[in-house]
């Protein structure tokens, strides 16, 4: 199968059959696959958590501005309340 010869800088050279070739290739387009694949989801979980963090904080934004509002309307309803006992 591998058979080993070195050229003239001294590095070795590997002769592999076409098919060894094929096969290394494709095993390497796999890893570099699984690196790109693994790298994508980190960044898309980031994203997701930020996104999640936006909503939750856009929910407390809108219930703090409802209470609000429920007050607002509470306090103008006992004004009319009071103002019509008189």
């Amino acid at each position: 199968m591998k058979r080993e010869n070195t050229n003239g800088l001294g590095v070795t050279v590997l002769e592999l059959s076409l098919y060894e070739n094929t096969a290394l290739i494709i095993c390497f387009v796999l890893y570099v696959g699984s690196v790109i694949v693994y790298i994508s989801r980190k960044f898309s979980q980031e994203r997701e958590l930020e996104k999640s963090e936006i909503t939750a904080e856009l929910e407390m934004l809108a219930d703090e501005s409802y209470k609000k509002k429920k007050i607002k309307e509470d306090l103008e309803a006992s004004h009319h309340l009071n103002a019509n006992k008189f």
